[in-house]
């Protein structure tokens, strides 16, 4: 309720709206001039207007977190995503790769579905090369209960997409027949 109020209020402030009407158009905006906790604020009231996906970059980790907990106050309902680095040389061998991957693809994909969510990103970790849109779309596939699949068809397409077939499943990118 107490922040509601304040990004009500925050409506009052004629730089305020100017900043949140410019997210409504596409493309990159930096928010300069203010500091702290303020920077957060702008972007909560941004996408509580809005409601669409937004990426932020941050310098370092350090400064990640902070924004981190900062929409954890100012934006509780947001979803809050990490666009981790995913390093190709370890890609394939470690569980701790195949959990960065898995988030970064989590956080493609709620970009692809223009899901409302808050993407937080260091520089580097934006600047990765990261699959075109079109190879994520066709690389995708859809399960859902109660449906009849071809099952050599099925095995292939997670095998073609990374997953690793085992006797039992025990993380992230493991299947089983």
């Amino acid at each position: 309720m107490m922040i509601e109020t304040i990004l009500n209020f925050m409506d009052s402030d004629s730089n305020v709206k100017a900043c949140v009407d410019l997210f409504q158009k596409q493309g990159c905006h930096s928010i300069y001039g203010i500091g702290g906790s303020v920077k957060p604020a702008v972007l909560a009231k941004v996408w509580h207007t809005w409601k669409k996906p937004l990426i932020v970059v941050t310098p370092s980790r350090e400064q990640q977190s902070l924004w981190r907990s900062d929409l954890q106050l100012f934006a509780p309902e947001a979803e809050v995503m990490d666009s981790p680095f995913v390093d190709k040389a370890v890609f394939t061998t470690t569980a701790k790769s195949m959990e960065r991957a898995a988030r970064l693809t989590e956080s493609l994909g709620a970009l692809r579905q223009g899901k409302p969510c808050i993407i937080l990103a260091t520089a580097v970790e934006a600047a990765q090369y990261v699959v075109e849109p079109d190879i994520l779309d066709r690389s995708a596939l859809d399960i859902a209960v109660h449906r009849e699949y071809d099952r050599e068809s099925l095995l292939l397409g997670l095998a073609n997409g990374g997953y690793e077939r085992v006797d039992m499943v025990e993380r992230r990118g493991h299947f089983s027949v």
